[in-house]
């Protein structure tokens, strides 16, 4: 049997589907098991041992005419490479329906293809699942339903490249967010690395370089400019333990096993609380939606009691 599985997600959607990945290998021991990504959550999958074939393709920038080209022809190149492997199921990791996807599931061959569609936009989609604001992990579950995939306490999965430890039992201070309402003010970053301080090695961590400079210059503390997620995870392995907003890093730090306080927004956490992984999450926010807002003593306080071991 030959499965086909396209993850063309975030890097927390990607982590999220890691355990149906794991249950299904399970189940079908002996089956070529495939996954399509992009090539930005490809490192989700890089060294997953669950699966067989990691298929890649560029997903195109926002507005940036030349990154749309490429992606165009790297779809179609990913194209030929699916049609020629002729799979007999494939199965969509997503709980929305996108046109994308389906291209690609269109070339596989496979007769069971298996995502939502609650429109009936898609004849070629033959097993409509319905999302229900279940967790990502539960409902990528639902999504493998049809080939008796049930969940029996698999854990999400990111396996990261060997490095040596930079930063060995540091603190990371992750302070990059993806949406406004988990963004932390550099004050309030401020605040939290100045508590951190007193009692543990801290180390920052960002997407936004000239920010991170900034507070590493302003608290001493040093900045780790990674260019990837794989190199960051590569560190944070080592770490004491995470404090992240919102986000896929946020994600990583209990996959790899790493201890996580997370400082949230208005992330839905029905559909996307960190806590399937191998180590405690522990996830404050406020009734504002606004991860700000989360008081600076209450932040404190879970840290003695959870972290200061």
């Amino acid at each position: 049997m030959k499965i086909l599985l396209i993850q063309n997600g975030s890097i927390s959607e990607a982590v999220c589907s890691t355990p149906a990945i794991e249950a299904l290998r399970k189940a079908y021991p002996k089956a070529q098991i495939d996954i399509l990504v992009n090539d930005y959550n490809e490192c989700v999958v890089r060294h997953n041992p669950f699966v067989n074939k990691v298929l890649i393709y560029h997903k195109a920038k926002k507005n940036d005419a030349m990154s749309e080209i490429s992606a165009f022809s790297s779809r179609f190149q990913t194209k030929s490479k699916i049609w020629n492997h002729k799979y007999n199921t494939t199965v969509i990791f997503s709980n929305k329906f996108y046109k994308r996807d389906v291209g690609f599931a269109e070339v596989s061959g496979a007769k069971q293809i298996i995502g939502v569609d609650d429109y009936n936009r898609s004849q070629l989609i033959t097993e409509k699942i319905s999302y229900n604001n279940n967790h990502e992990v539960q409902f990528c579950f639902d999504l493998l339903s049809p080939l008796g995939v049930k969940y029996n306490g698999e854990k999400t999965l990111f396996i990261p490249d060997e490095a040596p430890c930079d930063y060995p039992n540091y603190v990371f201070f992750h302070i990059s967010a993806r949406k406004l309402n988990d963004h932390l003010s550099s004050r309030k970053i401020e605040q939290i690395i100045g508590f951190l301080k007193a009692k543990f090695k801290v180390v920052i961590t960002s997407n936004e370089i000239r920010l991170a400079r900034l507070l590493s210059k302003q608290t001493g503390c040093p900045f780790l400019q990674t260019k990837t997620i794989m190199e960051l995870a590569s560190q944070l392995i080592y770490a004491k333990f995470l404090v992240a907003p919102y986000g896929g890093v946020a994600h990583l730090g209990p996959t790899l096993g790493v201890r996580t306080l997370g400082i949230f927004g208005s992330t839905n956490m029905n559909r996307f609380s960190p806590t399937y992984g191998k180590a405690k999450c522990i996830i404050l926010n406020d009734r504002t939606g606004i991860a700000e807002n989360v008081e600076n003593r209450k932040i404190f306080e879970t840290i003695i009691k959870e972290f200061a071991d």
